[in-house]
């Protein structure tokens, strides 16, 4: 048998022997359980430390608010993000790392640990773990495209317009092509954009049920079936230069 063999089997039979030694206690089920239950079942808050604005005081004082509404504790996320839908901006506070944020931190980390709440924290500052470190290709990204239309005389050699982008940054992904249809009768879906998540409902979860109103449009009638659409990505140059010879007829072109 070599080492590394021994050395497994080993391990194996250390954690057998561990787990036949651990018993673990079937849940309490009893109406009386349900009626008054433990702490540890509550749920735990989002603990959203806006800008790093917190302090000693303000976080006892939520810590102490949480535990005397059954929280079994708290996730602590540094982000901004208050600025959101027209509202004001808040003070900055101490840099996330930093030795006073770590201070804070500890604070927090003693204050839980005094009123028996579970305290975990989010690797990093920002929102979708987003970091003056962080490059815009690690970032969040979301669909967008320009359009063009036209027939096959106006799409040869045309140059496609570069679709909107945040901070210059955009990649292709393809570039569709499918025959044009009069869309003047066709009734658009409610809230397209936030169904197919091309823009953010909010920061927060709210009331979402409008989003399951007019689930679809009639089938009959409609901007283009997927059948239809064609992958011309193969056409498009590093310019954005369409080489594509287009059949006869007219079509909207999507990059």
């Amino acid at each position: 048998m070599n080492k590394f063999f021994l050395l497994a089997l080993t391990i194996f039979f250390v954690g057998s022997n561990l787990q036949a030694q651990t018993k673990i206690s079937a849940p309490d089920l009893s109406p009386s359980a349900f009626s008054n239950p433990s702490q540890k079942f509550g749920i735990r808050c989002w603990w959203w430390w806006l800008n790093g604005n917190v302090t000693k005081t303000g976080i006892t004082k939520d810590l102490e608010a949480m535990h005397s509404q059954g929280f079994s504790g708290a996730c602590i996320f540094d982000a901004g993000g208050q600025n959101q839908q027209g509202n004001g901006d808040v003070p900055e506070g101490p840099m996330f790392g930093s030795p006073a944020w770590t201070a804070l931190f500890l604070h927090a980390v003693s204050e839980a640990k005094r009123l028996n709440l579970v305290l975990s924290l989010n690797i990093q500052s920002g929102w979708n773990l987003g970091a003056p470190d962080t490059k815009l290709e690690e970032s969040a990204k979301k669909i967008t495209w320009s359009e063009v239309i036209g027939d096959a005389s106006r799409l040869s050699g045309i140059m496609l317009p570069a679709p909107p982008s945040e901070h210059a940054f955009y990649r292709d992904i393809a570039v569709l092509a499918y025959p044009y249809s009069d869309t003047s009768s066709i009734v658009p879906l409610k809230n397209q954009k936030l169904k197919a998540a091309f823009s953010e409902i909010g920061g927060s979860a709210g009331d979402t049920r409008f989003l399951i109103e007019q689930e679809s449009t009639s089938t009959t009638n409609v901007n283009g079936h997927t059948k239809q659409v064609i992958d011309i990505s193969k056409y498009l140059g590093a310019d954005g230069k369409l080489s594509w010879k287009a059949p006869p007829g007219k079509w909207v072109v999507m990059r």
